[in-house]
């Protein structure tokens, strides 16, 4: 083999392990640290609603579709035509 194309692969290997360690390996530290705290935000109830009223929910209950559309605040918008209470 030629010693330009074996230190061609050696460039190149050392090019991608330096990537590796330097830049992606940290960046994928944060990245699993940052899901990992998202997970556990969300098992211990501290995860926020946006600000939304979601008092009506009630998930030991089923509600039929009526009954979930008449206790949901606000207005259900319907194509013209469309079946059911206004």
């Amino acid at each position: 083999m030629d010693r330009n194309f074996l230190l061609a692969i050696v460039l190149s290997i050392a090019v991608l392990l330096g990537w590796q360690l330097l830049i992606d390996g940290p960046q994928q530290r944060a990245y699993r640290e940052a899901q990992r705290q998202a997970a556990a935000e969300q098992q211990t109830g501290q995860a926020e609603s946006g600000g939304a009223d979601l008092s009506f929910i009630k998930p030991d209950k089923q509600l039929s579709v009526e009954e979930a559309l008449a206790a949901a605040p606000g207005r259900v918008l319907r194509p013209p035509g469309a079946a059911g209470p206004p």
